[in-house]
């Protein structure tokens, strides 16, 4: 006949871990290291070779990029990323939001467009106009096309 030990911990002799065995199952708490965790994992610090999923739609990568379905909030504290345009104000009866645009930009160091697909195509500007420094150079690569009032925002002279 075997014998059996029962126990409800098992406590590591170097401290770096233990093992507890509940009812609704085991609880492993310190250092661990595993292929696969299954059920709900609760950490404060998880360090990932590729990426981490949350639920179905969110992603979350190991060079800082996020990716989700859709992110909500007004991103006014996110960086790198460039505004079309100002807000000029939102009226409270409306839900209309207003913007303003300048007319032109100063091109103020010698600048070459040029687009990073190989294939010719459009390079284009919302300004209504580009106004380039003395001294200084504007230059559009071969076979691009440059369009400014990209948006059609130029009002015709009154």
């Amino acid at each position: 006949m075997a014998s059996e030990i029962r126990a409800n911990k098992q406590t590591n002799r170097v401290g770096l871990g233990t093992v507890t065995y509940t009812d609704t199952g085991t609880i492993v708490s310190g250092i661990v290291t595993a292929t696969t965790f299954s059920g709900n994992v609760s950490a404060t610090t998880v360090v990932a070779d590729d990426f981490i999923n949350v639920g179905s739609n969110i992603k979350l990568g190991n060079a800082g990029i996020i990716t989700a379905t859709s992110f909500v909030g007004s991103g006014a504290d996110l960086t790198g990323v460039t505004q079309s345009d100002t807000p000029l104000a939102a009226s409270s009866s409306n839900t209309t939001v207003f913007y303003e645009s300048d007319d032109e930009t100063t091109i103020t160091t010698d600048t070459t467009l040029s687009r990073t697909s190989s294939n010719s195509g459009v390079i284009y500007t919302k300004f209504q106009q580009v106004v380039v420094a003395s001294t200084k150079s504007l230059i559009i690569a071969a076979g691009e096309t440059f369009v400014v009032d990209a948006y059609g925002l130029r009002t015709p002279d009154i």
